[in-house]
């Protein structure tokens, strides 16, 4: 082997050892981010995951921070995932699949909350490093590897109903009236 040809390999095998492998990311957010309901309806919540690389599994917890105001009524998986369970920690919930996922924005459930009261209660997903959560990505090599997300936090906001609306418009006007 000739010195050029020796000098050329060690250089691509320096530059393949030096280069650091690409980082997956994933992003979850709600859809939408923030949403408004009326007292004594149901309004539904996507989760989305947005990533360059097909997934097999992903495990969040789920917080609401005043179920006084809007209370989880029911989760739905995305048509993608096969099974579903609930974290070890019992604080959230997940989603398996043989097949991996396609890429860019992925369904992960559907969350259907109940409006009870009038306020705004955020919402949040989030992984705390339990074995059972984060996104596990279809990634070349070395692997498959779990990945923790960026998250996007929302809100629900609950509003009177519109009857409920006009009789406080009518009291404030015999108010006036009355004066």
């Amino acid at each position: 082997m000739s010195c050029k040809c020796k000098i050329a390999a060690a250089a691509l095998a320096v530059g393949l050892l030096a280069a650091a492998p690409a980082m997956a990311t994933v992003t979850v957010t709600f859809s939408p981010v923030n949403s408004v309901v009326v007292v004594g309806n149901t309004v539904d919540v996507q989760i989305i995951a947005t990533t360059d690389d097909p997934m097999l599994g992903w495990g969040v917890d789920f917080f609401n921070f005043d179920d006084g105001i809007a209370y989880l009524d029911s989760v739905v998986l995305g048509p993608a995932w096969d099974s579903a369970n609930t974290t070890l920690d019992g604080e959230g919930f997940g989603g398996l699949t043989i097949t991996p996922t396609g890429t860019g924005n992925v369904l992960l459930a559907t969350l259907t909350f109940q409006a009870v009261a009038e306020g705004t209660t955020d919402i949040l997903l989030l992984t705390d490093n339990q074995e059972d959560e984060g996104f596990l990505l279809d990634v070349p090599p070395p692997g498959n590897q779990v990945f923790l997300p960026d998250f996007v936090q929302g809100s629900i906001t609950v509003i009177p109903e519109p009857a409920t609306l006009a009789l406080l418009a009518f009291g404030g006007l015999a108010l006036i009236r009355r004066r």
